[in-house]
Formats: structure tokens, sequence, C-alpha cells
């Protein structure tokens, strides 16, 4: 094992370095840690004024126990001179081996330099790092003990940062699973342990949670990536506290992935029920995919999901029920035929559905976008294997197109799928905060949990506005003055995805969102609850997320 110092021109003093139960006392704290790992070598990095000043002294006391090497750099007055001390600190450490760092005599941007060769040589050359370390000589007690800090987790932060990044640009999680694994007890340690079994199990949960859901998004599993994103969020956030105590650099990041991936996420996303939250999931999901250049699984999924529009919008049936699926695709085929050259008609195929297609608004609209999906997925789907086949540049660009084309189709045949205004689009990438005005009962947290999963991101901000009027008074006044009181800035008006629950009092409702609407710019998204069935006492749940802003576009094109 190898060990990294630095040696300035400081006046070191004498104290005593602590490392756990071990004391040593010494000027120099590499001296200490030399006596405490006993590395084989040590590196000693110097610039000509601190080897002139302390490298015969730190040397002559190193020599007990380890082999000391003069490792000279310049000053750093320059970027040049900074290259050249990193290029030092990198050339001296054998690929593959093992080290520590200590970077408690370094002097101006050393420690900084340090820990970026020591993350270089972790992943450019396979050295593992066994510590990187500090002795507080600052935060020394009365007896003169000067503990010595272990940075290690620091350095690790950089690669769970890079792990998690990775699994939310791309949908990655091996990286990040690892690192939860490698967090795990020891098995030999569990016993009797409650608290560490608890904290194995959380953590092996959330790194199974990761894999299940980057493996159904990778293999475009539409209903099983709802259903595993779910998992992911629910097990996160009801883990985090356990998670926090054995991988805490994870801890700081799991609110990013909760982010990310809530949007993506439904329980249950089979049962008929959810047919209009499936449907938006699978947009999200397709933006998702089309965000991360994954242009394969987006086309694929693309074609299937304006399947399960048109099945939604002429049909009760279930999103998976093949037979209907299959009626509805023949249904579009008929009419895409409608528009072919006569000569080239061929006869149609069996559906029910036929005259309920071509019945929709915009049907030249629907076929265009459906013979644009299909060539694209066709072509993806044989690989480049025919004489036609188009560059990949040329598909790229297509694709892009028929989406945004889609998504304005997708608005016109399922308007209640589309929960905000385009300027305050619910897409993961935009991590809006979601401010919820409450004018009604206070909602209770599984009400709140429901409004989450209808809007595909989590509560940011709630604010429970009690709604008492004076009937003897002007209503806009006092709407007026109750939206004031609320507190938002001119900013947060405009720019936050705000959402409303709004009173049950109808008029009073009505000049709400007549304020709000001035206020925003557009009418904000509303909760709608509903009462719960058969239920002792009455209990409400949150039914739908109704875009105010698209029922008025949509309404505008039947003046």
């Amino acid at each position: 094992m190898h060990m990294l110092t630095f040696l300035g021109t400081g006046k070191y003093e004498v104290t005593t370095y602590t490392f756990g139960d071990r004391r040593h006392t010494t000027r120099f704290c590499p001296a200490a840690l030399a006596h405490f790992l006993r590395p084989e070598r040590t590196l000693i990095v110097v610039t000509q004024r601190a080897r002139e000043m302390h490298f015969k002294a730190l040397a002559d006391e190193l020599a007990a126990v380890t082999q000391p090497q003069e490792v000279l750099i310049p000053d750093g007055r320059d970027e040049a001179e900074l290259w050249q001390i990193f290029d030092a600190l990198t050339a001296h450490v054998p690929p593959g081996g093992e080290m520590v760092a200590d970077i408690t005599h370094g002097f101006r941007s050393l420690p900084f330099l340090s820990f970026l060769a020591v993350a270089y040589l972790r992943v450019a050359l396979g050295v593992e790092v066994q510590g990187v370390y500090y002795g507080a000589y600052e935060a020394r007690n009365e007896q003169n003990e000067s503990p010595i800090f272990d940075l290690t987790p620091f350095v690790t932060l950089l690669d769970w940062t890079v792990a998690t990044d990775r699994f939310i640009r791309f949908g990655d999680a091996r990286d990040l699973a690892e690192r939860l694994k490698e967090g795990m007890p020891a098995g030999h340690r569990l016993g009797t342990d409650l608290a560490l079994r608890q904290l194995k199990d959380s953590l092996k949960w959330a790194a199974e949670a990761m894999q299940c859901v980057s493996l159904a998004l990778r293999l475009n599993r539409a209903f099983e990536s709802m259903e595993q994103a779910q998992r992911l969020v629910h097990t996160l956030q009801e883990q985090r506290a356990r998670i926090e105590a054995r991988a805490r650099p994870f801890a700081l990041l799991t609110e990013r992935v909760v982010r990310a991936y809530q949007p993506l996420a439904l329980e249950k996303p089979k049962k008929v029920e959810n047919r209009l939250a499936n449907l938006r999931i699978q947009g999200q999901m397709v933006r998702w995919y089309m965000d991360k250049e994954q242009i394969v699984q987006a086309m694929t999924l693309a074609r299937e999901w304006l399947i399960s529009l048109l099945l939604y919008r002429i049909t009760d049936k279930p999103l998976y029920d093949r037979t209907a699926r299959e009626q509805v695709e023949n249904a579009v085929s008929n009419l895409a035929e409608r528009y072919r050259d006569k000569e080239k008609h061929r006869p149609p195929l069996e559906t029910p559905y036929t005259e309920d297609i071509a019945a929709l608004p915009q049907p030249d609209q629907l076929v265009d976008v459906w013979n644009k999906l299909t060539n694209v997925r066709n072509d993806l789907a044989h690989a480049g294997m025919r004489p036609d086949a188009a560059p990949a540049d040329s598909i790229w660009k297509r694709a892009h197109e028929v989406h945004h084309q889609l998504d304005d189709l997708a608005a016109h045949l399922v308007p209640e799928i589309a929960l905000v205004s385009p300027e305050t689009s619910l897409a993961p990438e935009t991590e809006k905060a979601m401010i919820l005005l409450n004018f009604g009962h206070p909602l209770t947290a599984e009400q709140r949990r429901q409004i989450e999963q209808l809007a595909g991101q989590p509560i940011d901000r709630l604010i429970e506005v009690p709604t008492h009027f004076d009937h003897a008074q002007p209503f806009a006044e006092q709407v007026r003055a109750l939206v004031d009181s609320l507190g938002l800035t001119s900013e947060e008006w405009q720019h936050a995805a705000i959402f409303v629950n709004p009173p049950t009092f109808s008029a009073i409702a009505m000049t709400l969102l007549a304020e709000l609407h001035g206020r925003m710019g557009y009418f904000p998204p509303v909760v709608r609850m509903r009462p719960v069935e058969d239920v002792l006492p009455p209990r409400f749940e949150a039914a739908e997320i109704i875009n105010l802003q698209q029922v008025r576009t949509s309404a505008r094109e039947r003046r």
C-alpha cells in the first residue's frame, strides 16, 4: 500500500494525533498515519521551498516505518503548473494498487487537486483508495490531542453522484444499486441486532427496486415500469431514515431520484379505474425515452400509446385488452385506407370500431400521425436491413417530429390527460415546485398521496386556506383578500406549478378561479374530490385533476 501526503511551509507544532483508540505524538500528521497504517511507501509531495524547510525532518521520522519518496512539484502559480502538479500526483501510483491519502499539510489548492487525483486514480487506473484523512490540529483539545478525520465518504460522494445521475439521465441503475449493496452489513454482524437486519433489508429493497424499474424501462414494459416506479418511490420514502444511517451520500440524493421517477409511478396500472392515469404516464414515458435519446423504445411505445388513447376514447375496455387493441388498430388502418388512392385500396379489416374512429375530430391528423409512427417503428424494427432503410439522422429527426405531432393529437383525443398548460409542463426534467392551494377541508395523508399520484410529482408546498365568507359582503372583494393572504410572489404566480382544490361553495369557487386566472395568466388545474362509496363515516378521495386550461382550449374549437 502507498500513502500520498503533502508538505507545506507552515510552522508545524507538536501534538498528539488520535485515530480511534491509537495515539502518536509528532509535528507531522503523515508521520502519525504512517505509524497507524504502515504503508510500504509514502509519497511526499513538496515544493522546493517546503522541501528545504521540512522534508528531511519528516523523511527521517517516516523512515522507521515506511519508505519516504520525494515528489517535487511547482508552486502552482498558473494553470499550466496546476496541471504539472496533477500529473505528479498521479504518476507515482501503480495501476491496480492500494493507497491512502493524507491532505493535512496541503497548501492552497493542493487538497482540492488531491481529491481530483484520487478520483482519477480510482477510475482510470483501478487504484483502490482505502482512505483519505485529515489531521485536525485546529480541533485539538485541552490535552493537545488532535483528531484525524476520515474523509473517505466525501470521496465516494462523487461516485454516488455519478451513479445517481446515470440512473436519472439514462435509467441505468446498475452502479447505484451496487453502491447500496456495498453498504449492507456483513452477515456475521447481524446476529440478534434487529436494527442492522432492518438496515440490510432497507438497502436491499431500495437496490432491488432500482434494478427492477431500470430493467422494465430498458425493455419497454410500460405497465411493469409504472408498478416498479411506484415501488421505488414508496421504498425510498419509507426507508430513507434507515438508508441515511448507512449510506448518507445516497440519502442526500434520494429526493432527486424520487422527483425523477414519481411521474412514472402508478399502483395497479391495469385496473380499469386507472386508465386515465395510465394514459398520462404512458405519455410521460414516451417523453422520458425521447429526452434520453432512446428512440427505439420511444417509437415502439408511442405507437402503442396512440392505440391506448383511441381505445380509451371510444371504449370502456382495459388498456391491455388484446382483442380490443387489435380491433382499434384495424379501425385506424381502415380509416387510413380511405386516404389512399382508390386503385390501391384493400378490403377493410374486420372491426366494430371503424365508424367510431372515423367520427373522431381531425381524422386527417390521426391518419398522418399513424402512418408516420408505423413507418418509423417498422424501419427501426428491421434494423436497417431493407433497401430503402432511412439513415440514422433521418430516423432521429422523423421521430422527434412525429412525437410532437402525437402530443398535440393526444391533447385533442383525450384532453383530460394534459394536467397543466404548456407553460407549466409536468415533464420530469422541469422539476418545477408543485404548490397545492387547498380551499377545501384539510387533506389527509392518503388524499395527498392520491393527488401526488395523479399529478405525477410530489407536493412541495401545501397551503391550507380556511374559507369562511360573509354572505352580506361582496364575494369578489373577499376572494381578492383571500388570495392576497396566500403570500405568493409574482414570480410564483406566473411560473410555479400551482394546483387548486377549490372550495365547495360554487359562487366562491367560480370567483376564485377568475381571480387566479388573472394572476397566473391561465386557468390552474383543479383537484376533483369524490365520496368513497359504502363507507361510514363519509370519506372523500381524489378522483382526478382537471386541466381547466385544456378544457377552455378545446371549447374554443366548438364556437
